[in-house]
């Protein structure tokens, strides 16, 4: 099943291949910068081994019966839950912390209402063993690095921590519906909804004004302090303690100025335990990245261990960048070499030496005159042409033609091979 291409994207396919790949090789690069060894999980898995880290998704997997085993058999639809197996399994006497990270696609029925793709290319990572908040304010620091490394400029981080809420309202004791219904409105940030909800939840007046403050507590870390003032249950007031280290740890990477804080955030209520944080581009609408600790999931494969990590949507991120004019890396050759000498031996040295110089060279094999070549190489995005051999040139002689700026050099080969002339 092919990557959905990012709506909106009407490039030619592999000039967006081409920037896929280049953004997935610079997030690697960051992941491996920091000490994170990439694993490689398998597309296809067993459903129960799925169902015990994603039971909500269940209904969203596309499932299949193994005609061998007659086991049923799922397209992943989450790569956190299998290296989740991986750590607790073959992992599992390896000294501790694990940093490891994957890309890959993950696959699901989308959300009808979202319009969601099926198919979502991701790259990520996990960092299994730790459960100091420095080890959170690490992996926050490492998608703030990887999304600068791929060229994104203007972006914001939300980070919150799914404790609070759930301290906050284990101080109101409400029946397991209303406290559904809360969640609800919290989540969508609907004040007005909570306001609606306060005559059936009997709640005294301190608790009343809780509850309406959660969708507002956001902005920057101040939010902490009238958050702090809100509340007096232990559970809550632990995780902004926590939630204030891991802003510390943050802070010292020199990262603050991408961050804001949301306490109303509750994005993955039943699967996070701890701090969690989503990143965003002004005016895009959808999350770039996304993640926060886990430390339950490892658990459910045999080997209770705390966990925390994050995944980036490559093709959002995409779409983030050229929503900013970013549109380098298309995976297109640096030149189109045209050889019009009876001989190919200057043209094939020439081609090497590029080539072992980092450009990308395609060769014109293809019998076209000169007008037709220069037709090609603007329908392949290919900005350079190298001549050799023609009536205009010597030998040992080649013409380099720039055709996005309209402008041309006779180069002498001996000099390109030599060093004495740079083609960058």
């Amino acid at each position: 099943m092919p990557i959905a291409l990012p709506r909106g994207v009407k490039d030619f396919l592999p000039t967006v291949a081409g920037r896929i790949n280049r953004i997935s090789h610079e997030l690697s690069r960051v992941f491996e910068l920091w000490g994170y060894r990439g694993v490689i999980t398998p597309t296809i898995e067993n459903l129960d081994v799925l169902a015990l880290a994603e039971p909500e998704l269940l209904e969203r997997m596309f499932k299949f019966e193994d005609r061998d085993s007659g086991k049923v058999l799922a397209l992943r639809p989450d790569i956190t839950s299998q290296i989740a197996r991986l750590a607790a399994t073959h992992l599992k006497d390896r000294a501790k912390p694990l940093r490891l990270h994957y890309s890959g696609s993950v696959l699901h029925y989308g959300e009808r209402d979202k319009g969601s793709s099926r198919e979502i290319y991701q790259s990520g990572l996990e960092l299994i063993g730790l459960d100091q908040p420095e080890a959170d304010g690490e992996v926050i620091a490492v998608a703030i690095e990887a999304l600068k490394a791929a060229g994104l400029v203007e972006f914001k981080i939300d980070v919150g921590q799914v404790e609070f809420f759930r301290g906050v309202i284990e101080g109101l004791s409400l029946p397991a519906d209303l406290r559904k219904e809360v969640e609800l409105a919290v989540g969508r940030k609907d004040r007005s909804g909570i306001e609606e909800l306060l005559p059936t939840l009997n709640l005294q007046n301190r608790d009343e004004e809780a509850l309406l403050a959660l969708p507002t507590l956001f902005g920057k870390r101040d939010v902490l302090a009238r958050a702090e003032a809100m509340t007096v249950n232990p559970r809550a007031q632990k995780a902004l303690e926590n939630l204030s280290q891991v802003l510390d740890t943050i802070d010292s990477y020199g990262l603050t100025d991408y961050i804001t804080v949301d306490l109303g955030e509750i994005r993955g209520l039943n699967y996070y335990t701890g701090v969690i944080f989503e990143g965003f581009v002004a005016g895009l609408g959808e999350e770039i990245c996304g993640g926060g600790r886990y430390d339950d999931l490892l658990g459910r494969y045999g080997n209770d261990q705390p966990a925390t990590g994050f995944a980036i949507n490559v093709e959002t991120l995409l779409k983030a960048l050229e929503k900013q004019g970013e549109t380098r890396g298309a995976g297109s050759p640096d030149f189109l070499l045209l050889n019009l000498a009876k001989e190919k031996d200057e043209a094939l040295k020439v081609a090497r030496y590029l080539r072992n110089k980092g450009f990308k060279v395609a060769r014109e094999i293809a019998k076209r005159n000169m007008e037709s070549s220069l037709s090609f190489a603007g329908s392949e995005f290919i900005d350079r042409l190298i001549i050799i051999g023609g009536n205009d040139l010597d030998k040992g002689q080649m013409l380099v033609r720039d055709i996005k700026r309209d402008k041309e050099e006779k180069v002498k080969i001996d000099d390109l091979i030599s060093g004495a002339v740079d083609l960058t």
